[in-house]
This record gives C-alpha cells, structure tokens and sequence, in this order.
C-alpha cells in the first residue's frame, strides 16, 4: 500500500460510521453496509475492499475445485477487506 493510501485511510478512519451512512443515504445509496454486526475487537474501521465476482448456477452445476474461496482470501492484504 502506498503512503497516499495509508494517508487516505487514516483520514477516512476519523469519519463516524453514522456520517458514512449519512452520505450514502443522500446520494442514494441503498444496502452498503446493511446487516453488518462485529465480530471482535472494538474502535472504527476503514479499509479498501478487494471485491470477489461471484457466478450463480443450479445446485451441483459446479465442481467443489471451483469455489476459490481460499484464492479469495489469500487476495486480501493488509488495510483491505473483501466485498
């Protein structure tokens, strides 16, 4: 990660989640961050996603080799989360 993007972060990270959902509400936004609960630790969070492209098929359509997951994962590093 860059010094612009930990320096973005940082700032970001000062911003209230309620003024997050604030703005996403005004520029029409719908269902971001809806039914997120926390898991662990305490304090805000602010990170850039890594985003996963998913495909939907029939149930069985798929080999158990083609759910990623684990690449999923290991795509993600540190100051991101996936989306």
């Amino acid at each position: 990660m860059s010094a612009i993007d930990t320096a973005l972060l940082k700032e970001l990270q000062q911003i209230g989640t309620s003024t997050w959902s604030d703005i996403l509400d005004e520029i029409g936004v719908q269902g971001v961050v809806g039914g997120l609960a926390r898991r662990g630790g305490e304090g805000r969070f602010a990170a850039f996603a890594v985003t996963a492209k998913a495909q939907a098929g029939p149930l069985g359509g798929f080999m158990r080799e083609e759910f990623a997951v684990g690449q999923m994962i290991d795509a993600v590093g540190p100051g991101q989360v996936s989306a």
